[in-house]
Parts: structure tokens; C-alpha cells; sequence
């Protein structure tokens, strides 16, 4: 197998040597796009498509694998919040033979506040005026959640 470079100096947020075979059509256009983007030009674009690509990839997978989007509170459906389905997504793979190391940055950094995958860091980017990304910490974050994705979107065994 060819060793990728996963240089922090790349122009894009997807490294050129990423392929990910993706069969709905909204989500392949997200990933074309984020393979486009020049991240030290659109740092905010990349940051909010990076968010939205992680939670349709995430309710793509929890929904192919039966795993509930929705938790019951006081007799209402509430949806799970982003961090809650990554984890018990990540938790299913693992239980279905994957692997725990390509998982454990993203198992690890989307609880936590400071990282580039902390799911709270990445609402603020939608929704918080002031929370500016960074384009070495969006690079790190693609980095440490590529494998999730690989994941999600691989063909199934015959």
C-alpha cells in the first residue's frame, strides 16, 4: 500500500490521496466540496461542512445499523446529541470487529472542549459568532476522523 502524506501544509482539508466511495448523493457532493476547498481560504466553510459531513455520515450509519437517532426524555423523542451517536456508532464498529486505534482520537476528542473534534467546538462553529477555526486543527481533525469515515462508507462483505 502506497504511504500517504498527511501533511499539516496541505492546501485542502481532505488529503488528494483520500478515496471514499460514497453512494448518497448529498453527502458525495459535501465531500467533493471539502476535497475543493482551500482550507487557509475558507477556513469557516470547511469548518461547518466538516461538521454537517461528520453528522449525516454518522445518522448514515446508525440508521443502516439499527442503532436510534432519537432517546426518549420525559415521554418525548429527543434526537441523541452529535457526540452520543459518534460514540455509539464508533462503539458498534468495534463490536462488528473493527479495530479500536483508528478510533480512540475521535472516541477521545469529541468529548473534549479543546480538541478539533470536540463536538461542542464544532457547533461553535456554527452557531457561535466569535468561534473562529483554526486550518491546522480542521486539517488534524480530518486526519484523526478519516478512518470513521472510511468506515462508514465501505462496501458491506458479501
Amino acid at each position: 500500500k502506497k504511504k500517504r502524506n498527511l501533511s499539516p501544509d496541505r492546501k485542502t482539508l481532505v488529503p488528494k490521496a483520500t478515496r471514499i466511495g460514497i453512494s448518497e448523493p448529498k453527502v458525495n457532493e459535501i465531500y467533493h466540496e471539502l476535497r475543493q476547498l482551500r482550507v487557509e481560504d475558507t477556513p469557516h466553510a470547511c469548518a461547518v461542512l466538516l461538521r454537517v459531513f461528520l453528522e449525516l455520515c454518522t445518522d448514515k450509519y446508525c440508521e443502516a445499523n439499527d442503532i436510534p437517532l432519537h432517546a426518549d426524555k420525559d415521554g418525548r423523542k429527543i434526537e441523541k446529541p452529535l457526540a452520543r451517536r459518534v460514540e455509539e456508532a464508533v462503539d458498534h464498529m468495534i463490536a462488528a470487529g473493527a479495530r479500536k486505534g483508528p478510533f480512540q482520537a475521535l472516541r477521545r476528542g469529541i468529548h473534549q472542549d479543546h480538541s478539533p473534534l470536540s463536538a461542542a467546538l464544532l457547533n461553535s462553529y456554527v452557531h457561535n459568532r466569535f468561534t473562529k477555526p483554526s486550518p491546522r486543527e480542521l486539517r488534524n481533525a480530518w486526519d484523526h476522523v478519516e478512518p470513521f469515515f472510511q468506515r462508514v462508507w465501505q462496501a458491506p462483505a458479501e
